[in-house]
């Protein structure tokens, strides 16, 4: 597997952690405060792996290796 697979595999991994935090950020904690911090992680998770999935996939449709 080289490394553009990877990226786009860990990007969606990324994404699915952070679409699970954001729908159980209410169960997971009952302060006001972890509740934006839980949804501010899952943003960034959500982006991040936004980010490394569409690098990864230019990379392989230009043909970077």
């Amino acid at each position: 597997m080289n490394n553009q697979v990877l990226g786009t595999v860990v990007g969606i991994i990324f994404v699915v952690l952070g679409l699970a935090l954001l729908t159980r950020y209410k169960t997971l904690s009952t302060h006001k405060y972890f509740r934006i911090l839980i949804v501010f992680v899952s943003i960034l998770l959500i982006c991040f792996g936004i980010f490394m999935g569409w690098e990864s996939i230019e990379k392989i449709w230009i043909g970077e290796v």
